[in-house]
């Protein structure tokens, strides 16, 4: 009979970022900062904000940047086992 395990595995997601604010200068100050988060995995999602002060001239101005992290865990399916073999 097979022996069970601790399953030690473990899944590296990546997650590239994009910034991107559109900012728009009158005599209010709007900016909008979108960030899509893909997984290598199954999901994807988006979220936005704005905010808005005072501000005395006109100006428009868009940025763009990018970064990569990783994060690792531990499985999220199956009972945490794997098995072995038998001997």
């Amino acid at each position: 009979m097979p022996v069970r395990t601790p399953d030690t595995r473990t899944h590296t997601h990546t997650y590239t970022c994009t910034y991107i604010y559109t900012c728009t200068y009158t005599y209010t100050y709007t900016c909008t900062y979108t960030c899509t988060y893909t997984c290598t995995y199954t999901y994807t999602y988006t979220y936005t904000y704005t905010y808005t002060y005072t501000q005395t001239h006109t100006h428009k101005h868009t940025h763009t940047n990018t970064h990569t992290q990783t994060h690792t865990h531990p499985p999220l399916r199956g009972s945490g086992y794997m098995l072995l073999p038998e001997q």
